[in-house]
């Protein structure tokens, strides 16, 4: 599949007539991010406190201030409620995640009143209900991801944002040029300076962060070939991980709730204590089944003084595999593993076994 028969598939699928690709999703999300800087001057970027740290690197290499928002448990997905009360002036989008493939409760007028665009960051759940919320959508592939591959698309239905797009550079001089002017203070009191020590540890890591896309056959075949088997691959992940809600509901596990529409990239599970987290992820790998602790509370790390409820449950977030790798059999021996983690009690009052 070549590059422009792949952007005339994601714009039938998004409903947005304009795209780019670029070499990986948080290239595509900086692009998006310092599109807005362009038109509108550098500002502040909400986005959920549990995601990558890259979409954080995203933002403040693009020049932007990143506020963090709650999210909302059990969904991952950014908490509408408390996006609101974090809006300044200088507020420029807001970044809706599908986290973990759960659809965001976000419509595309939610912020509307306010004039504020959402960037939709539908990486972790294309193949579901995604791509039609944001004035800008980012679709990712890699490894690992609905799709694999590497790259990113942005894509997007605003003129305006579409020019200024185009003329982003994929360059880390250019960074640099502009991070240096956005460190300098302004008439309203912005830019935000918490971040400034952070980011030499971001302009150093710029080259791997932004990347042009990988236009070669192989490439491109292997993204092509996720693409055309991604509802099955979708409904297959949807199907192990309603396998492990069902078979862990009688537990005091606060389990993800799985939708119509979503997508589910890995099933997240909230064990009671960070010691019964660490301990599963800890047997689980000893098994040789693959499971992960993956997001910090990005409060936690970077505003200790503003810190989100989220980043109480961060420490206790486990996320299961549900993709083509893993069979039956791998589902019933994590559950095994879940089961006798210590403090893991069932409806029966008793509890897994394991010591720490």
């Amino acid at each position: 599949m070549p590059p422009d028969a792949l952007i005339s598939l994601a714009a039938a699928a998004t409903g947005h007539p304009h795209a780019r690709l670029f070499g990986r999703g948080t290239t595509a999300l900086y692009a998006a991010f310092r599109a807005l800087a362009l038109l509108h001057g550098p500002g502040e970027i909400i986005l959920p406190d549990l995601i990558c740290s890259t979409v954080f690197d995203a933002v403040l290499l693009a020049g932007h201030t990143p506020i963090l928002a709650a999210v909302l448990p059990g969904r991952w997905t950014i908490d509408p409620a408390d996006v609101r009360r974090r809006i300044t002036g200088r507020s420029r989008a807001v970044l809706v995640a599908h986290l973990f493939g759960h659809v965001a409760t976000v419509q595309p007028d939610t912020f509307a009143d306010l004039g504020l665009p959402i960037i939709e960051d539908a990486i972790q759940g294309f193949g579901g209900a995604v791509g039609r919320i944001g004035r800008v959508t980012i679709l990712g592939f890699a490894p690992g991801k609905m799709i694999g591959g590497r790259g990113s698309l942005l894509l997007t239905s605003d003129a305006a944002l579409w020019q200024a797009v185009r003329a982003i550079a994929v360059d880390s001089s250019d960074v640099l040029r502009h991070l240096t002017e956005t460190t300098r203070p302004s008439a309203d009191g912005g830019p935000d300076t918490r971040f400034v020590r952070y980011r030499p540890q971001v302009i150093s890591a710029a080259p791997e962060l932004l990347r042009a896309f990988d236009d070669s056959e192989t490439n491109c075949a292997q993204i092509e070939a996720g693409w055309h088997h991604l509802p099955e691959q979708t409904a297959l992940r949807n199907a192990n991980a309603r396998y492990l809600a069902d078979r862990l509901t009688d537990t005091c596990l606060q389990l993800s709730t799985i939708s119509d529409g979503d997508a589910v990239w890995r099933f997240t599970i909230v064990a009671p204590t960070v010691q019964s987290a660490r301990w599963i992820a800890r047997h689980l790998q000893g098994d040789g089944l693959p499971g992960s602790r993956l997001y910090p509370s990005l409060s936690a790390l970077f505003t200790p003084d503003s810190v989100c409820p989220s980043a109480e449950i961060a420490p206790r977030l486990l996320n299961l595999w549900v993709d083509q790798t893993i069979n039956r059999a791998k589902l019933d021996q994590m559950i095994a593993v879940i089961r006798a983690a210590p403090g893991i009690v069932n409806a029966q009052g008793t509890t897994g076994a394991g010591g720490v």
